[in-house]
């Protein structure tokens, strides 16, 4: 799992910005058979933080050949005060 800011975005006309996150899940490949569980239990996971909202739905499922793992990603933002 990993988690990258994808920098801020400012929300004309507030004193707001959307900061943008990007999670990505790796998961062995071999095991896509768990990998619905494993996506589940993420997004089961990050409904539970305050002030995340997903803003897209995920990415397809691809094979990273480089680190033999099944990728997929999920975008939040979170808006916070300037």
């Amino acid at each position: 799992l990993v988690i990258k800011e994808n920098g801020t975005s400012e929300i004309v006309g507030t004193s707001l910005n959307n900061d943008l996150v990007e999670i990505m899940i790796y998961y062995p490949v071999g095991a896509y058979s768990k990998l619905e569980e494993y996506k589940q239990s993420t997004l089961y996971s990050m409904k539970l933080l305050k002030g995340l909202r997903r803003i897209v739905e995920s990415s397809p499922t691809v094979i990273d050949d480089d680190k033999k793992a099944y990728t997929t990603s999920f975008y939040y933002r979170k808006i916070k005060r300037k």
